[in-house]
């Protein structure tokens, strides 16, 4: 009887330890073919999103990767810059990291997503972060933002909380 209750308070103790793992990641992509340039917010839970991170390949952009921590604190934020070149012009796609809290201990430090910039001929076109804070869960996710050649504004992708985090 003791033996099965230390067994079961032992199962119960590693299940309330073990905690999901969600990775983003943010993928640009130049289609000179089809004329434009575009940004993809992506994101998994736990194996799901670690296999994620392991695919992203060279014009993949893990927002973790563009800081630098020392002790508990980020201590330095970079970006990543590249260039596409459509029918209409040059377009510039400069990402960098969005941290929760610059001490990664506190509220919200453990969270991090990213923002993007479109540039035309050193004209911006459009900044924006992915999502908002790690307590909002009203607002939505953006998991695209495309221009195309010739535009006035870019194609945005948005989703519920609840869908990009499910």
């Amino acid at each position: 009887m003791l033996r099965s209750a230390v067994v079961m308070a032992s199962v119960m103790l590693s299940l309330s330890v073990y905690a999901d793992s969600f990775h983003v990641a943010v993928q640009y992509d130049c289609k000179k073919a089809e004329d434009f340039v575009a940004v993809y917010y992506l994101g998994a839970y736990n194996e799901e999103g670690e296999e994620l991170m392991q695919r992203l390949g060279k014009d993949g952009i893990n927002p973790w990767e563009l800081v630098e921590v020392t002790g508990d604190r980020i201590t330095t934020e970079n970006t990543v810059r590249r260039e596409c070149e459509l029918s209409d012009g040059s377009y510039v796609v400069e990402i960098g990291p969005s941290p929760g809290n610059r001490n990664i201990q506190g509220r919200c430090g453990a969270h991090m997503s990213a923002w993007v910039t479109f540039h035309k001929e050193n004209k911006l076109l459009l900044r924006t972060g992915f999502e908002g804070d790690c307590l909002d869960l009203e607002s939505p996710i953006i998991t695209s933002a495309l221009w195309r050649s010739g535009a006035e504004e870019a194609d945005i992708t948005e989703v519920r909380f609840s869908e990009f985090y499910k």
